[in-house]
């Protein structure tokens, strides 16, 4: 409230008295004086609690302003003021943390200018239209950030104030929020690939169930493992218990270089696969493309990794698998355990088949003696037959002829003597 307002005739009288000599306020009628005096003083109290009260409110919205200038620039999203063109007006630390330019000013540069060519053109295509209404709508583009890339999500509301009397800035500009999505896009593109990889196993565990051929076996799932998957190439090697190779599957390869052959035939092992054929667990290979500059794998990987597991079940080594991932899904826990879930299913296939062929020859070999035997018996019964008719007949010439007759059915013989 207006000082001069509450007390219109102190002012006043206050002038009158400063305009009046020191002889004119002697003759004053000390009641007045001292009545002036008082009210001056009292104003004078006033003012200081005024002046008290007016820097603590000064202090305060120093305070507030210094609060919402550090959530502004601390904020965990970049804040951004845009005008029509999408020029930046201001920002914020974090947004200049994002594309790695902490200490440079960025007002006057365009936002486009820091997105990739692909996410700029995108951007300015859609600008316009969410600059006049960005109620409900979001933007995912790619940021780019020193070497690197992030993925960002950018959401804008019109910066004017719900009271027109306040003019926070110009009404030409727009508010907008960045949020860095990199880890949910990234969460995102996992799932999927996960995704595709359980599809592509489930459809080799339909191979493993229908297939009864080691070589079609390994063929096939090689081929299904670099379908869908995501895997660059993948290998399946049967070995022998010379470690000698017998059977290979292999898919992602030039059509004129058979991986590993070499390697097993004068068995100059890669590190990888000494390794896989020395434990039971999952060998990991990072960099596969500068670590393992030995194996073929190798010259056809780039910035990847190399998952090689041995196939054993119950003790036996039927051989091994190796498959080459990016290096973005390589060090996932689930990616890996589902490849070595898959490794042990296809030893397990590949120990059914093994049983199944033992029994097929067990039962080959079961029906080949039978034969022989049953052949033996029919033998013995001819020979009883024909030392039957012996006792039974004195004819010399007859019985003659028929143990000739009877030696020529068991023999197959043509001619002979008696």
């Amino acid at each position: 409230m207006n000082e001069e307002k509450k007390n219109p005739d102190l002012r006043k009288k206050a002038e009158e008295l400063l305009k009046k000599t020191p002889e004119e306020i002697k003759n004053l009628d000390p009641k007045v004086l001292k009545t002036m005096m008082h009210e001056l003083e009292v104003h004078r109290i006033e003012l200081e609690l005024q002046n008290a009260e007016l820097l603590k409110t000064q202090k305060a919205l120093y305070l507030s302003r210094d609060q919402y200038g550090f959530l502004f620039n601390r904020a965990p999203v970049g804040y951004l003021l845009l005008d029509i063109n999408g020029i930046i007006v201001q920002a914020n630390e974090t947004f200049r943390h994002m594309i790695g330019q902490e200490t440079t000013d960025l007002k006057g540069k365009a936002f486009a200018d820091f997105l990739p060519e692909s996410d700029s053109n995108i951007f300015r295509g859609r600008y316009r239209s969410f600059f006049r209404n960005p109620k409900h709508k979001l933007i995912e583009l790619k940021i780019r950030s020193d070497n690197t890339e992030r993925y960002v999500q950018v959401e804008g509301i019109r910066s004017e104030s719900d009271n027109p009397q306040i003019k926070l800035f110009d009404n030409n500009t727009l508010f907008v929020t960045v949020t860095e999505i990199t880890e949910l896009k990234q969460s995102q593109v996992r799932s999927e690939h996960l995704n595709r990889t359980l599809e592509s196993i489930n459809g080799i565990h339909q191979l493993l169930l229908q297939e009864n051929d080691p070589d079609a076996l390994i063929q096939k799932a090689s081929r299904r493992l670099t379908e869908n998957t995501g895997y660059m190439n993948a290998s399946i090697l049967l070995i022998d218990g010379n470690l000698k190779l017998s059977h290979i599957g292999h898919s992602g390869f030039p059509e004129d270089r058979i991986p590993f052959e070499n390697h097993f035939h004068d068995q100059s092992f890669p590190e990888c696969i000494r390794k896989a054929l020395e434990s039971d667990q999952l060998v990991v290979t990072d960099k596969a493309d500068q670590s393992c500059p030995d194996c073929i794998v190798s010259n056809s990987l780039q910035r990847s990794t190399a998952y090689t597991k041995k196939l054993i079940h119950a003790g036996h080594t039927y051989g091994i698998i190796m498959v080459s991932i990016s290096e973005e899904y390589a060090n996932d826990q689930a990616e890996m355990e589902l490849f070595s879930n898959l490794a042990e299913d296809i030893s397990l296939a590949l120990h059914k088949i093994e049983m199944d062929q033992l029994q097929k020859q067990h039962e080959s070999e079961k029906s080949s003696l039978l034969d022989r035997v049953n052949r033996k018996n029919e033998e013995l019964n001819r020979l009883l037959a024909g030392a039957k008719m012996i006792l039974e007949i004195d004819d010399f010439d007859v019985t003659s002829r028929r143990i000739f007759d009877s030696l020529c059915e068991m023999t197959g013989a043509i001619s002979g003597y008696v």
